[in-house]
């Protein structure tokens, strides 16, 4: 993914979107809406006022089901796990299996809120 900046403003290029289920792309929007990184954060709090935006900016092309509501939390999840499982593997070539940061897991643990503040405002669509 690569964001050119304008003024404060950015533009997206998700030149990977599309090829899978959209529920994943909007997982890790929704986890990724409050940092320029996912791994720069210590202590993740997300952002709840950009959930609505992100929500609404998406359901202008499209429209997530029923099942993919479902999945929300666990799509929200799969890109801090790969994230994490990058992490560890990093960190026991640097360190010898000591974490540094378990930046990943605040992230992890934060998916059911997330997904639950996302899921109230897709279905606002469905309806």
């Amino acid at each position: 993914m690569q964001q050119l900046n304008l003024n404060g403003r950015g533009i997206l290029d998700w030149e990977g979107a599309g090829w899978g289920p959209g529920v994943i792309d909007v997982g890790f929007l929704l986890v990724s809406c409050n940092t320029a990184a996912p791994w720069m954060a210590q202590q993740f709090t997300p952002d709840m006022r950009r959930i609505p935006a992100i929500v609404d900016g998406y359901c202008q092309y499209h429209l997530l089901t029923p099942t993919e509501l479902d999945r929300l939390p666990d799509a929200i999840r799969f890109r801090t796990i790969v994230y994490g499982a990058c992490s560890f593997a990093s960190d026991i070539l640097k360190y010898g299996g000591e974490e540094e940061s378990p930046w990943w897991w605040a992230r992890y643990t934060a998916a059911e809120e997330i997904a639950d503040r996302a899921r109230k405002r897709f279905e606002l669509y469905l309806a």
